[in-house]
């Protein structure tokens, strides 16, 4: 779709979808339907991710790219930390309603900033336009590739992996370790500070000396060895 229509188009496209399933959900009043615009939202979602990596490609250098690209996932990583937080917030101050009714604001301000500020990439090729034989012959190239299937596995794991943690944390640390909800905060913040200070390590081994990054690396390491295992090894010791 992107070769096909654009860079541009499609984004427009995934916007409208994400602004109607959020103004959707914000009116629902069925559970079921709510499920379905949810559906819906990440499909919209989901489009803008693939346009924003492909616009990465058509508009830095390729010694650039590894280096955007971590821009990049700093940013996924920053949203997917704070968006429970702040939307806790918004929903226990002014209810579910208004979360979804500040996603579709957020997604119009989105639209102007891309209509008004993004650079279009590479432009439209008619002759990429989907067409099935050709479309299912690349698919089979690239996935009997071993380099991708290498790569596409390793990093699904690395996905799958921080969003089990961003799911599942909450219960484990509060419901089965009996953490204070600061605790399990602070925790959070240090294992968040992880994943943002991993994908940033591209960006400055250029510009900062490898030694220092290992040594801040490992200074956070041993701070979450000391916050998760410190507290239960200091009660042992004052018993």
């Amino acid at each position: 779709m992107l070769e096909c229509f654009g860079r541009k188009k499609p984004i427009y496209v995934g916007l409208a979808i994400y602004f109607l399933a959020s103004l959707g959900c914000a009116l629902s009043g069925d559970i079921y339907i709510l499920i379905v615009l949810r559906f819906f939202q990440a499909v919209g979602a989901c489009a803008n991710m693939v346009a924003a990596r492909a616009l990465v490609r058509d508009l830095f250098e390729d010694k650039e790219l590894a280096q955007v690209f971590s821009l990049l996932m700093v940013v996924v990583a920053v949203s997917s930390i704070l968006a429970p937080t702040l939307g806790g917030l918004i929903t226990i101050q002014f209810g579910w309603r208004l979360f979804f009714a500040s996603l579709s604001i957020l997604t119009l301000l989105t639209f102007f900033g891309v209509y008004f500020r993004l650079s279009q990439g590479k432009s439209a090729n008619v002759t990429h336009c989907l067409k099935l034989k050709p479309v299912l012959r690349n698919y089979r190239e690239v996935i009997l590739n071993k380099q991708f299937a290498i790569y596409a596995i390793s990093g699904s794991i690395s996905y799958a992996g921080i969003y089990s943690y961003l799911s599942g944390s909450p219960h484990i640390y509060m419901e089965l370790y009996k953490v204070s909800k600061t605790t399990y905060s602070i925790i959070f913040a240090i294992i968040a500070a992880g994943l943002i200070g991993s994908a940033l390590v591209s960006y400055f081994q250029a510009r900062t000396d490898m030694a220092m990054i290992l040594v801040m690396s490992g200074a956070e390491f041993f701070a979450f060895i000391l916050l998760n295992f410190g507290r239960k090894k200091w009660k042992q010791l004052t018993l």
